[in-house]
């Protein structure tokens, strides 16, 4: 008898828990409308499953899911999400800020052939993993327009897996602790910039993998700028691919080539201005400019790594700095 009555009050405490508990983090499926294009913490616009009913209120640390129809949506306050996916082509999430990644790896994930844009600040949760992009079945490609904000450490980190991601003028600061940016094989990361942007400033940053790199946008990127070393580490087969403006390799002595086995592709009219640092590559492709504007004693730019080899219709100048 008292065995059972400890069995019933067992079942009657396990179901209080269940009924009085708050809600717990899992997925939530946002879709897009005029009236529910807002992210915040009072806002029922959520569903527990695809395809809706959607009127419960967010669960900080869940799966975001975006799904239905692509629109803008306004991101109130400092919001906290394990990941995202957008699983529809032309979701934008604007202002705010997005805390990426409590407590499970973060990840940013866009479906395949579609696009999205954060414009909010993303932050990572400090976990000391890194934010991931895209994974299996989600290669589309990922625009950040806004900025970086309180990322520390490893937790600054951004590993490309799968698909794109594109980051605008806007995003200045970029990668940063030990881990910087993985560029994974068949992968891209492109930086457009239209004016004079250094990456170092406020962190150091370390571009590593097997992926292209590639620098559009009418402006200048110098590396290392600030007093903050930004390591180029990209292995065999990875591509740099100026496709405009110019990237000058060093600043205060602060960009450093001296482990990068990557291609360098310089496209007719773009400019990839070797300062200070000694700087190897794999093959050297292109018909734009290669050009030595600081004073050296040794040879600056080291071709052939990795028993690589290309092809080159442009100009190699040393700009009257050659000692």
């Amino acid at each position: 008898m008292k065995t059972n009555m400890r069995m019933q009050a067992l079942v009657i405490l396990t179901l209080a828990i269940l009924v009085t508990g708050g809600a717990q983090a899992g997925d939530q499926y946002f879709r897009y409308a005029a009236t529910t294009n807002m992210w915040a913490a009072s806002s029922n616009f959520w569903g527990t499953v695809s395809g809706g009913p959607y009127n419960s209120v967010w669960v900080d640390s869940s799966d975001a899911i975006f799904e239905g129809a692509g629109g803008s949506v306004t991101v109130s306050g400092t919001q906290q999400a394990n990941s995202l996916l957008f699983n529809i082509n032309g979701f934008t999430l604007t202002t705010g800020t997005l805390t990426i990644g409590n407590p499970l790896t973060p990840g940013l994930y866009v479906t395949n052939n579609a696009t999205a844009t954060l414009s909010a600040t993303l932050n990572n949760s400090g976990t000391g993993n890194a934010i991931h992009i895209g994974k299996a079945g989600y290669s589309g490609t990922l625009t950040l327009n806004g900025n970086f904000g309180a990322l520390t450490g490893n937790s600054r980190a951004l590993a490309i897996d799968n698909g794109n991601l594109y980051l605008s003028t806007a995003t200045t600061s970029l990668g940063g602790g030990t881990g910087g940016i993985s560029i994974g094989s068949g992968t891209t990361l492109t930086y457009d910039n239209w004016n004079t942007v250094s990456w170092g400033t406020t962190a150091a940053t370390t571009l590593t993998g097997n992926g292209t790199f590639v620098k559009k946008g009418s402006g200048t990127l110098i590396l290392g700028a600030g007093g903050q070393i930004v390591n180029i580490n990209l292995g065999t087969g990875a591509i740099i691919d100026l496709q405009a403006g110019s990237i000058e390799t060093s600043s205060n002595y602060k960009g450093l080539w001296g482990n990068n086995y990557a291609d360098l592709s310089v496209a007719s009219g773009a400019i990839f201005k070797l300062k200070e640092n000694q700087v190897p590559i794999g093959a050297l492709n292109g018909a734009g400019i290669v050009s030595q504007d600081y004073t050296c004693t040794a040879p600056s730019l080291t071709l052939g790594r990795g028993d690589r080899s290309g092809s080159f219709s442009g100009v190699i100048k040393d700009n009257g700095y050659v000692a």
